[in-house]
This record gives C-alpha cells, structure tokens and sequence, in this order.
C-alpha cells in the first residue's frame, strides 16, 4: 500500500538490487502515499519524500532508527499487541532474525492469558519464519 509504514525499506531494497544487477530504475519508481504529515506510526509524507533522495546507507539508517524507536515504544509501553507483530516484521525484513524472536517471545509473556493473540503471534512467527518458535 502507498501508506505503509515500511514502503521506504522497500524502495531501498529494490533500489539496491538494481544497482547489484546492473540495472537503472531512475524514474521509473513513483509512489504518491496518500497519508497525513504526521500521521501516527510511521513516516511522514515529508519522510517519505525525504527517504526517496537518500542513498542507500542513509534509508538504511533511517529505517534502523524507526525499528529502534518502535521498540523503545514497546519497551515502554508494552501492551500494543499490534506494535509488537510490526516489530517482528520489521526485525526480520532488515535481517535481524534473533531479535524478531526476542519480539516474539517478549509479546508472548505479555499476552500470555490471550490465547487468540498468542495463536495470532504463533501464525505470523511461523509466517515471517522466526527461528525457533
């Protein structure tokens, strides 16, 4: 979705895979998200604008920053089910496998009396391929 939160990351790993190939994709690209500037949880529409002129390392450190952030959020405030599967996704889509499952387990002790979250949490480790769950 042109409103997603993680769509800079993306844009970046395709952006790196093209320069790995060989391949030009300058213009060929162009996302209008649709959301507000200061839209809760994720990037701004100035973000995103800003997050398309960066290189590679730069979105990179941008979106480890974002990851970060989200989880000190849950460290603070740990009872957002939602924030937590986010954080999974996130730790395993920039290649950070051990703390996907740090995630995992920590939402697991969180929610530990809602077994329809811990089957949804069951579902997306098994989905996203979190080791050992």
């Amino acid at each position: 979705p042109a409103d997603a939160g993680w769509l800079p990351m993306v844009l970046g790993r395709i952006e790196e895979a093209a320069l790995a190939q060989g391949i030009d994709i300058t213009g060929r690209i162009t996302v209008t998200p649709p959301m507000a500037s200061n839209a809760p949880g994720g990037p701004s529409r100035e973000d995103m604008e800003a997050a398309a002129e960066m290189t590679p390392e730069e979105r990179q450190e941008m979106i480890l920053g974002m990851v970060s952030q989200l989880a000190d959020k849950l460290a603070e405030n740990p009872e957002d089910p939602e924030g937590w599967a986010r954080l999974m996704r996130a730790y395993m889509v920039i290649g950070q496998p051990d703390q996907a499952k740090q995630a995992y387990d920590t939402a697991r002790q969180e929610f530990a009396g809602d077994t329809d979250l811990l089957t949804r949490f069951a579902g997306l480790a098994d989905e996203l391929g979190i080791p050992g769950n």
